[in-house]
């Protein structure tokens, strides 16, 4: 706006300046008045008036009330001349009444409305918190006259008369001039309106309002006051207490005062009230405080106690702060000779220092009931300012008697009685005492029921950095905290000087200890002196170190321990030499229904977790659990007299010597665990001791353990997998433990007492924990989960031998990691029974594994390959028999040179399905391989490639035994005969029985070849087994030779058969006879029984040394009799036609070529340097190229002569 409202008034404004005394200018007193701030005015000699003037005045407008001032009353006016005091009365205009100044207020938005007097309030109170004479008085006259009054005048608009009175009343009597500013003063008034800056602004310090009255408020309940206000001028202490005795204000005590107290002394101090003290008060008698107080002790303060009562003493204080105070001898802020009681509040004692006791001392019993209680950097020591005489002047015989031995202790607090905690929270912080409890000294009881001690970074020379009891300790239902404290000989933290330890006077029960970072000497965390009962309670101890022994607990010599329901816990504790975690020598421990636990517990010399020197050790029921803790010796425990331990865990506890070592005395363990895996797996735990009796070892989850000693009873050792039970017992020493299985042995389990297993000799590998199996061998393993006596074991010392090498891959015998000896499909000892869905092969590969159909679609599309393969062969050898008529036709002997090298091919195809060099092949390759079986076999009517028979089998009568063969044989050889007597009713029996012969005996000599299948089961089976094993021995040789006896009537009949029909006097010109003679010479007229006995012997070979088995015998055989076959149509050339005698040739040439190459293909490699698998998988191709790729080609042939046939007639 560019316009100085107060422009002009400067003569009015001149005599008000900040910092100089007087009176109020009249146009400043007017001003006032209208505001309802008289009072400040009326201030004579203090002008500016007091901060705390100020606010009194502000907040009475205000709130319309009384304002309790935190000041004292001010001081009297100094008197104003006569003269001045007129003028100014006549020329200062009537101030309003108290009734109409309320109704003037109260004629616009009310008082609340008035932000100008909240932003007064907030910033004399600001004001009043500064140190700086200069800027308060700036502030109380700034604020006040610059802001205060344009912005009341704002609110109450005042007139323009109004407005130029003040200034008239300036002006001497009888002047005529204008009273200047008044163009000023309207302006003011304009700039002033609702809308502008200047409104608007006011309206922004309505928010300080409620935040400054509330930080009013706060200061007032909280007792806060200005040590250093120069408005207030202190005053003298009472120098007696009858009764109730009131304070308020600030009060100085220059030097040593006494104060005579009676039985009622009642101190109340108000809120703000200070004390300065450069002296000590001295209560002679029983004194009760109540109130809120703070406490200074100033730089020339003498070195005694801040308070010392000669008497007792009762705080019933809402707020005390004691702050500075330093005493040559004990107490350096409170003092007392008898009974201290603390009845709720808050105290709070800072930087309090003396020679016992830094900040209390008590000669009697000491009560603390609810409230709580900070001690921050206090000390007990001889560092104190000032002489000894005031220290030795103060002991009395008695205290010297008591505390002679405790000089120096109690860095925040001292009873040389007992103290009682009652729901009280005590804390200590920075605390130090140079000898004894660098934060709390107890001599006598300490009783702590409820509530907690926390304790940070306190320290002591010599024993117990945080709370030092020597006398009776009993905890209930509370906690102690120790964070960081250290000592110079023994308790880091915490030191119990239980000496009647007969009576067991010290008790811990349902409560919780806990230490952290505390370190020592000797018991890093805790010192225990006496007799300690610790009940339904914990105690823990984390990152405690000491020098010496007992890195988180020491038990001193004659101590005793008892907990019961109880946890103790050592994490990460280290002792230089003995007791990582805890220490104990020459004392009594008894654990029941408790845990402890040690966890990365270390020592330099033994006893990583704890050592017991000369202790008798019992832990009757619970779990002592030591986790990777380390020592030179004993890294778990070390006991020199023994112990009686429940159960105890050692995980990963290592050491130069023995895990668990006791020199002398009993080890009786109920339970022992060790637990050794990642980077220590190969560690070696033992137990050495003289007498040991443990119910039961678990060395499950380690390489290997021992147990030493010169008696032993261990009725129960578990041992790891690949581990044997080992008593060696010598003259003077006894040794018991798991040892590794020696080189051949393995044992799988983890198990009781094991003994290791010799490996089997057909195992691929065997080591000390599992066995794997060659391809084609398995084991016959029992559920490990539920093996209930490891004798059910021995069964695994048993090989047996796989009918089909597919069947079992070499499985694996393990604890962990196991895999089944049998494929998926199949199970029994030798994997030679088929599960439900799967089905043995046909006779060309009766030991196959093949899987049974699951839609019936894709049943009917089986049972229809089955039935038509058989229909359609038959036909076409029927068709061709009909159709002759001078001689045979070209067609049907093209069909018989293809059945005869059909049976050849499909063999070697089926033996390539084995072979391992196309066993791991992609599942297409064995696809394409499975189609090119099923090509020859359609084309040359056998049956090794399609869903086999023995499926229908076992969906109508599921059975492998005798009788489920018989139905096999039936339900395979009843579509044949049916066949066979159509075709006989149709044309003739004889031309019926040649043509099936021919079409069907060999697959029915296969078929009943299979049960003369046999093998060795077993290597100690002195009499072969055969397949089918339901045969009972007695009857098995009957079964073989009446097997063998149908096979002779079979090959005797077809040859008598065959003579019969070319050497008889039937017509040459018969279909039968034709069928048989008419493409060979005159001489060779029967050489067609030769195919035939071929076959019938080639489905004998296969059946009889399936594939499975036997695949290179059995081709070998088959190739043999191929290479015979293909010389004797060489040297006679049977055929009348020599393309016959060729094609003849050249399919038994090609059949045996297939022979040599599925040899070489399925034939296995001696050695993985001489193993070729690429030549073994292109010898395999090529096998089922020439296959596929004759069958085809005669296919082919057979079409054209058909047509051709069809064609000429």
């Amino acid at each position: 706006m560019g316009v100085d409202p107060f422009k002009g008034c400067e003569s009015e404004l001149g005599a008000f300046r900040p910092g100089q005394g007087g009176e109020a200018p009249a146009s400043v007193a007017s001003l006032l008045g209208i505001l309802g701030l008289s009072e400040l005015s009326a201030t004579e000699g203090l002008w500016p008036p007091p901060i705390t003037r100020v606010i009194m005045v502000s907040t009475e407008v205000i709130t319309r009330r009384p304002f309790s001032p935190r000041s004292a009353p001010a001081s009297p006016r100094t008197p104003l001349s006569q003269a001045k005091a007129e003028a100014t009365e006549e020329s200062r205009p009537s101030t309003p009444s108290k009734k109409e100044r309320n109704a003037w207020i109260n004629s616009d938005k009310g008082p609340d409305s008035s932000p100008l007097l909240s932003a007064v309030l907030g910033l004399a109170f600001l004001a009043g918190f500064s140190e700086n004479a200069r800027f308060r008085g700036w502030v109380s006259q700034g604020v006040v006259l610059v802001f205060a009054v344009p912005l009341q005048l704002n609110r109450t608009k005042p007139s323009k008369r109004q407005c130029q009175a003040p200034r008239a009343a300036a002006l001497p009597e009888g002047s005529s001039r204008k009273p200047p500013g008044t163009r000023k003063c309207s302006e003011l008034l304009r700039l002033m309106r609702p809308g502008s800056l200047m409104a608007m602004l006011a309206s922004l310090s309505r928010l300080c309002l409620f935040c400054f009255a509330t930080l009013v408020g706060r200061s007032e309940r909280l007792g806060i006051a200005d040590p250093a206000d120069p408005e207030l001028t202190p005053s003298d202490f009472p120098d007696s207490c009858e009764g109730r005795v009131t304070l308020s204000d600030q009060y100085q005590v220059p030097a040593t005062h006494i104060v005579k107290a009676s039985r009622s002394c009642v101190i109340h101090a108000e809120r703000g009230t200070m004390l300065m003290l450069s002296g000590p008060l001295h209560f002679l008698g029983d004194v009760r405080l109540t109130g809120s107080l703070q406490v200074v002790a100033q730089e020339d303060m003498a070195s005694d106690s801040c308070f010392v009562v000669k008497g007792s003493l009762m705080l019933e204080m809402d707020f005390l702060r004691m702050r500075g105070c330093r005493s040559s001898g004990p107490g350096g802020a409170l003092r007392t000779l008898g009974d201290l009681t603390v009845m709720g509040g808050k105290l709070q004692f800072d930087d309090c220092h003396a020679f016992q006791g830094g900040a209390i001392f008590v000669e009697g019993k000491t009560q603390i009931s609810g409230g709580e209680a900070a001690f921050t950097n206090c000390t007990a020591s001889m560092s104190v300012r000032g002489s000894s005489t005031n220290k030795a002047k103060f002991f009395s015989h008695k205290h010297r008697a008591r505390f002679h031995q405790q000089q120096h202790c109690g860095g925040g607090l001292a009873v040389n009685g007992s103290l009682l905690l009652q729901g009280a929270r005590m804390t200590f912080e920075r605390c130090s005492a140079e000898e004894f409890g660098g934060a709390l000294c107890v001599i006598g009881g300490f009783d702590q029921q409820g509530g907690s001690v926390n304790l940070n970074t306190c320290t002591s020379g010599r024993a117990a950095g945080g709370v030092y009891v020597n006398g009776s300790f009993y905890e209930q239902s509370g906690a102690m905290y120790f964070n960081n404290c250290t000592s110079g000989e023994q308790g880091g933290g915490m030191f119990l000087g239980c000496t009647q330890a007969g009576s067991n006077p010290c008790r811990i029960n349902q409560s919780r200890l806990a230490f952290h970072s505390c370190s020592s000497v000797f018991g890093g965390g805790l010192s225990l002196s006496g007799a300690l009962d610790l009940m339904h309670s914990n105690a823990s101890f984390e990152n405690c170190r000491a020098t010496y022994r007992g890195g988180g607990l020491q038990i001193a010599n004659g101590s005793a321990v008892a907990a019961q329901v109880a946890s103790l816990e050592f994490k990460q504790c280290a002792a230089g030499a003995y007791g990582g975690g805890m220490h104990a020598r020459e004392a009594q421990m008894s654990l029941d229904k408790s845990n402890v636990t040690f966890v990365e517990c270390t020592a330099g010399r033994e006893g990583g977790g704890f050592e017991n020197l000369d202790v008798r050790l019992t832990h009757s029921c619970g779990t002592m659990s030591f986790h990777f803790c380390k020592a030179y010796a004993g890294a778990a425990f070390s006991s020199s007299w023994g112990a009686e331990l429940a159960d105890v865990n050692v995980e990963m506890c290592t050491g130069i010597g023995d895990e668990v070592t006791s020199s002398v005395g009993n080890v009786s363990i109920q339970r022992l665990t060790f637990v050794y895996d990642g980077p220590s797996a190969g560690y070696e735990p033992y137990l050495s001791a003289p007498n040991v009796s443990i119910s039961e070892v678990n060395c499950t989850a380690t390489h290997q353990c021992v147990v030493l000693a010169t008696t032993l009873r261990i009725p129960s050792m578990l041992c790891p997998p690949g581990r044997e039970l080992e008593d060696h017992i010598g003259p003077d020493l006894a040794e018991y433990g798991c040892i590794l299985c020696e080189p051949g042995y393995f044992q799988p389990l983890p198990w009781r007492n094991p003994h290791c297993l010799p490996c089997p000799r057909e195992a691929q590998a065997c080591d000390a924990v599992s066995v794997t199996m060659q391809t084609g061998y398995m084991l016959d393993v029992p559920n490990l989960s539920s093996i209930i006596d490891f004798s059910e074991l021995e069964s695994v010392n048993q090989t047996y031998f796989c009918p089909n090498a597919a069947s079992c891959p070499g499985g694996r015998l393990a604890y962990q990691n196991q895999t089944a000896m049998c494929s998926p499909g199949t199970t029994g000892q030798g994997c030679e029974y088929f599960t439900p869905g799967y089905a043995p092969g046909d006779y060309d590969n009766p030991c196959g594994k093949f899987r049974c159909p699951t839609a019936p679609s894709v049943w009917v599309m089986a049972a229809s390959y089955l039935l038509g393969k058989d229909v359609f062969v038959f036909v076409l050898a029927s068709s061709s028999v009909l159709g002759a008529r001078a001689g045979r036709k070209e067609s049907a002997v093209l069909v018989n040179q293809l059945m005869a090298f059909g049976i050849l091919a499909s063999r070697c195809l089926a033996a390539l399905m084995q072979a391992e060099v196309f066993a791991g092949q992609a599942v297409f390759a064995r696809d394409v391989l499975h189609a090119c079986g099923m090509v020859v076999d359609a084309a040359t009517g056998q049956a090794a490639s399609a869903t086999p028979v023995w499926c229908f089998v076992k969906a109508i009568y599921d059975d492998s035994g005798l009788t489920g063969f018989f139905v096999f044989l039936a339900l395979a050889n009843v579509p044949a005969l049916l066949l066979v007597c159509v075709f006989g009713c149709a044309k003739g029996f004889w031309l019926s029985v040649i043509v099936g012969s021919n079409c069907f005996l060999p697959a029915f000599c296969g078929r009943l070849s299979a049960l003369l299948i046999s093998f060795r089961p077993t290597q100690a089976a002195d009499v072969p087994r055969f397949y089918y094993n339901a045969i009972d021995s007695s009857q098995q040789c009957v079964m073989v030779l009446a097997t063998v006896m149908v096979l002779t009537i079979c090959f005797s009949a077809t040859i008598w058969l065959f003579l019969r029909a070319t050497h008889s006097d039937q017509d040459p010109r018969s279909l039968q006879v034709l069928y048989l003679a008419a493409p060979y010479k005159p001489t060779y007229a029967a050489w067609e029984v030769e195919r035939l006995l071929r076959k019938m012997t080639f489905s004998v070979i296969c059946t009889a040394f399936p594939v499975t088995m036997h695949p290179m015998p059995q081709i070998a055989l088959l190739a043999c009799i191929s290479i015979v076959s293909a010389a004797l149509y060489l040297e006679l050339q049977p055929y009348s036609l020599t393309k016959f005698n060729e094609m003849e040739t050249g399919l038994l040439l090609a059949a045996s070529m297939m022979a040599v190459l599925t040899l070489l293909s399925c034939h296995p490699s001696p050695d993985w340097g001489t193993d070729l698998p690429d030549v073994q998988y292109a010898a395999g191709v090529a096998a089922v190229s020439i296959g596929t790729g004759c069958t085809a080609f005669m296919a082919v042939l057979i079409g054209a002569a058909f047509i051709s046939e069809r064609e000429k007639e």
